[in-house]
């Protein structure tokens, strides 16, 4: 049996472990942009735009910078994963902070 050293040995935790990091990253961007759009008072499409072009410099950066462009070696379904579940997810405490940082600043 030969050694590959491209060979990826996936071991259910640590994928477990890099789902849940993942999904705090996602969290807190999703904040920090919403807080953005707040302090900006960005109306309507002008905020949604933040958002996603925020979130997808965000997961630009996790796929990468975080895992050096070999994503399957950390997730198992990372296009899925790293786009799009952090949308649906983060959409509402974006609004939550937006609505809210929007009326702190009024």
């Amino acid at each position: 049996m030969s050694y590959k050293p491209d060979t990826v040995v996936k071991y259910g935790p640590w994928i477990q472990l890099n789902q849940k990091s993942l999904q705090h990253i996602h969290d807190i961007a999703s904040l920090g942009l919403g807080t953005a759009a707040g302090i900006l008072r960005l109306e309507s499409l002008w905020g949604f735009a933040l958002f996603l072009g925020g979130m997808t410099a965000v997961n630009g950066c996790i796929w990468f910078l975080l895992t050096e462009g070999k994503p399957g070696q950390y997730f198992e379904n990372p296009q899925q994963l790293i786009f799009l579940n952090g949308l649906g997810s983060g959409v509402a405490g974006y609004a939550m902070m937006w609505c809210l940082v929007s009326a702190l600043v009024d």
